[in-house]
């Protein structure tokens, strides 16, 4: 019988580039494609080398225990749920997403998926994606009007240019590594026009944040990653910020920015309903059923209906799944920066500016179930795996982080 391990072997890194670099192109430009490359690119790489090993590579121990917890929680809240198809449904969404995109995870598929040129390629052809994207973005959206029709905005385009602000991290981390500084800035000078002509300020917002918080890293990586677990408590009361806010300083967020104005109303009516549900919250997906007349609706100039989401994670997981839930999302959260922690000193600094950018993105972007979200995070986690088992990502500021931290 053929031997067709060798084969398969060779197929890995190749699949790895193609979907990877389909990622941070096409992606670019329709930002729910991620979900389909990182959850068909996890299961195609798990079996593939299932099948050459002879035995499947396992994700590490305690990632896959959290996320089967996450997902018992999810599933014994779903009987006390306000719509219990609805979250029954929502729960089997979210285990279809979690369960595949953790597989990326596996140290294993990380090393087989490595190729020589992979940054390099990877990071060429997102510049290019992005000098592509800023051409559409500045003749108004001419391809998107052919491709769909007039009337849709660029909008579209949002979310495709937040997750490769997310992706770019790992990418910045590797060419750092190899010596290609000058690629990096050239990586970050491309990522500067779609970020700046996008209607989006969450990318905006997450690529300078993600920035400011990799070059802090350089010179105090652990005062760095303490402060932003110090930022992730804080940030459980955000519903009641922005409830005070708009209770006591609602001309000032009627002068803001329509979009987030209009957020705010959003968070300062859920605010309401996590008080009616504190521990375990109205069931997975029901946001949009919730009720944005009580007690504030006649003030509203933008909320005049029901919101399809919750516009912000810490809100999202607090109305449908409680203080339970909220306190999973810390978890992960902090689970992350720990993880960051055992990285490879050079590593970290990019690898926090990548955990600041999903942060401020899951903050104020989509709803924090969309798939293509999830598949964003899975995929800059599974390039870091990637450059965390290569001896070549070393370097004089690697080892000046180090000897900091010593």
């Amino acid at each position: 019988m053929p031997d067709f391990r060798p084969a398969i072997y060779e197929f890995l890194p190749r699949f790895c580039v193609f979907f990877l670099v389909a990622a941070v192109t096409v992606g670019a430009f329709t930002g729910g494609i991620w979900a389909t490359l990182g959850i068909g690119g996890a299961l195609i790489s798990f079996l593939a080398l299932w099948a050459a090993d002879k035995k499947p590579p396992l994700p590490p121990r305690t990632l896959s225990l959290f996320t089967l917890a996450v997902l018992s929680v999810f599933a014994a809240e779903v009987p006390l749920s306000f719509s219990v198809a609805l979250s029954l449904h929502k729960w089997l969404e979210l285990a279809s997403i979690f369960l595949p995109l953790l597989l990326l995870t596996a140290p294993r598929l990380q090393q087989a998926a490595y190729s020589r040129d992979l940054i390099q390629l990877l990071a060429v052809t997102a510049g290019f994606a992005a000098l592509l994207l800023s051409e559409e973005l500045l003749g108004n959206g001419m391809l998107l009007h052919i491709v769909r029709n007039p009337d849709v905005g660029l909008t579209e385009y949002n979310r495709g240019v937040a997750h490769v602000v997310i992706f770019a991290f790992p990418l910045f981390a590797g060419l750092w590594g190899m010596g290609r500084k000058k690629t990096a800035y050239g990586l970050a000078a491309a990522l500067l026009f779609p970020a700046s002509l996008t209607e989006s300020h969450t990318a905006k917002l997450a690529l300078i944040a993600g920035a400011a918080c990799t070059a802090a890293a350089f010179y105090r990586p652990v005062a760095v990653r303490q402060a932003l677990a110090f930022f992730a408590c804080l940030l459980a009361g955000w519903p009641f910020y922005a409830q005070y806010a708009f209770t006591h300083a609602r001309a000032s967020v009627e002068k803001m920015h329509s979009s987030f104005a209009h957020r705010v109303e959003i968070w300062d009516y859920l605010s309401y309903r996590i008080a009616e549900r504190p521990l375990f919250g109205w069931g997975l997906g029901t946001t949009h059923l919730l009720d944005f007349k009580n007690p504030n609706g006649l003030l509203y100039r933008y909320a005049d209906g029901h919101a399809p989401h919750a516009h912000n994670f810490i809100t999202g997981l607090w109305v449908e799944t409680g203080a339970i839930g909220l306190m999973l999302g810390f978890i992960f959260m902090l689970l992350a920066l720990r993880k960051i922690s055992e990285l490879r000193a050079p590593l970290q600094p990019f690898a926090l500016g990548c955990w600041t950018a999903s942060v401020i993105v899951s903050l104020f972007g989509f709803d924090f179930w969309t798939d293509s979200l999830w598949a964003a995070f899975a995929l800059s986690a599974f390039l870091f795996g990637i450059l965390q088992q290569q001896d070549g990502i070393q370097g004089a500021a690697g080892e000046k982080i180090g000897s900091m931290r010593s």
